[in-house]
């Protein structure tokens, strides 16, 4: 990849780069990390599920979830409860100020998306987000581990 600055890799990583830090400093002014952002939006349509749910959702190993899950709790925007028919299965329930921050969030996920899209036409953005599936879906069969070779073996 030396050199080659006009890469698909090199754009990719740039694109999530550059939104990621937009991202960051957008949530920091409501006192959140954007990877709660997810969790949130998540538990406004499914309040009430357990942490396993969540991270099964969210495509993260549950101690990931826990967590993100404790720093929102301190935060008082989302509280554990034991579930009413299994007293040792616990249930996620976003608080009403944790309904208010899920609100603000999408408000400015929908801001983002408009700025983001700014100059595409409805079949520019339909092309490329059906190439962002596609690119997303081949790098899922990308393998992990990737064989040494003599020179590599350390």
């Amino acid at each position: 990849m030396e050199g080659k600055k006009n890469t698909a890799q090199c754009f990719l990583m740039d694109l999530s780069k550059t939104y990621f830090s937009k991202l960051f400093v957008q949530a920091s002014h409501y006192g959140l990390h954007p990877g709660q952002i997810p969790i949130l939006g998540i538990l406004n349509k499914h309040d009430g599920i357990s942490q396993r749910e969540l991270a099964k959702m969210l495509g993260v190993k549950p101690s990931t979830v826990t967590i993100s899950i404790h720093r929102l709790g301190k935060n008082d925007l989302v509280e554990c409860r034991p579930d009413g028919k299994d007293r040792r299965k616990s249930c996620l329930y976003l608080t009403e100020a944790g309904k208010r921050f899920s609100r603000k969030m999408n408000e400015i996920l929908e801001m983002n998306e408009t700025f983001i899209l700014k100059g595409f036409s409805e079949s520019e953005t339909k092309c490329l987000n059906d190439f962002v599936k596609r690119i997303i879906h081949n790098i899922g069969e990308i393998p992990e581990i990737i064989p040494e070779d003599d020179e590599t073996k350390r």
